[in-house]
């Protein structure tokens, strides 16, 4: 392969909601039911807006606060227990109208503040580092990250809605031949198959724990997966059974890519790349040119493919790998 182009390297518990004993007060008891129905129906529509403000201005790997949804839901529970002391004065709301008001008035520090003093728990809102996606048309597609995160689209993207993976693994790399049929793989030697477009998640008896870092079908039965240690499993009964390729190396793999049943190719670390034309009975390596790691492979045909990695590294070959 001959270097084409290189470019500058890039550098939780449920939210807790304040208690809040209902006390005696100087004002009579369906006053303050009433006035806490106003703040509800008012805190319903301003909340969700305020939430959305909130993510826009701290950005993912911010504290995305839970607090004003406690508030809200709290607020229903305070209204039902008036209704059942009806004799009694109203509830000691002074805290939470403290504490909405902070927040209302985009003031971060002295909502913190507040909900600090009064034992309100916020927690941080981690986010899944997202690896991989597929689109199998213009409008469905998938993508999988961290802590066993599987996200899908219907929209092209407008919107996304998580799947059950059943794991908290890392999932490093996704691969759908159609609509419904497609496969994840992850740390732990995990991979994950679903027959109905991410409905249910299966897992799948893999026979390794190293980490799986590349994943790849070339129809509904054959299939192969890369990882750590040089691993490379190969299926032909679309991952009922996983076997163990013998790659020659001990590098570790990051991405696979088949042209057809017989013909692949594998990247991976200190510029490793590998190929195979007997449906991966034998892999041989190829020269990269380069110490770099190799992140990702894909051909256009058995000639023509690519390979990215570290360090803007874009290597490509028109001749099936040979140079």
């Amino acid at each position: 392969m001959t270097e084409e182009e290189t470019a500058p390297q890039d550098n939780g518990a449920p939210p807790q909601a304040a208690s809040t004993a209902i006390t005696a007060g100087p004002r009579t008891i369906n006053k303050v039911v009433e006035s806490l129905k106003r703040r509800a129906r008012r805190l319903e529509y301003l909340g969700w807006l305020f939430l959305l403000a909130i993510i826009g201005a701290l950005g993912t790997g911010g504290w995305l606060f839970y607090i004003l949804p406690s508030v809200i839901a709290q607020q229903d529970v305070q209204i039902a227990e008036l209704e059942k002391v009806l004799q009694e004065e109203g509830p000691k709301i002074g805290i939470r109208r403290q504490l909405v008001s902070s927040l209302l008035s985009g003031s971060r520090n002295r909502a913190l503040r507040t909900a600090r003093k009064h034992q309100v728990h916020a927690r941080p809102v981690r986010f899944p580092t997202l690896g991989d996606a597929q689109f199998v048309s213009k409008d469905r597609g998938w993508a999988v990250g961290s802590r066993g995160a599987i996200l899908a689209t219907e929209d092209g993207g407008k919107s996304w809605t998580t799947q059950n993976s059943g794991t908290t693994a890392t999932l490093n790399a996704i691969r759908f031949i159609d609509a419904k049929n497609g496969w994840v793989a992850g740390s732990r030697g995990m991979i994950l198959a679903t027959k109905d477009a991410g409905k249910t998640w299966t897992k799948q008896t893999t026979g390794t724990t190293n980490i799986l870092y590349g994943v790849h079908f070339a129809n509904a039965e054959k299939g192969w997966a890369v990882g750590s240690g040089g691993t490379i499993l190969a299926t032909s009964d679309g991952g009922k059974t996983w076997a163990k390729q013998t790659s020659g190396t001990t590098n570790s793999l990051y991405s696979v890519h088949f042209t057809s049943h017989e013909k692949g190719w594998a990247t991976g670390s200190r510029g490793t790349i590998l190929a195979t034309s007997d449906g991966d009975k034998t892999w041989a390596k190829q020269t990269s040119g380069t110490t770099n790691h190799l992140l990702s492979v894909h051909f256009t045909s058995s000639e023509k493919g690519w390979a990215t990695g570290s360090r803007g590294t874009i290597l490509a070959t028109r001749d099936g790998g040979k140079t």
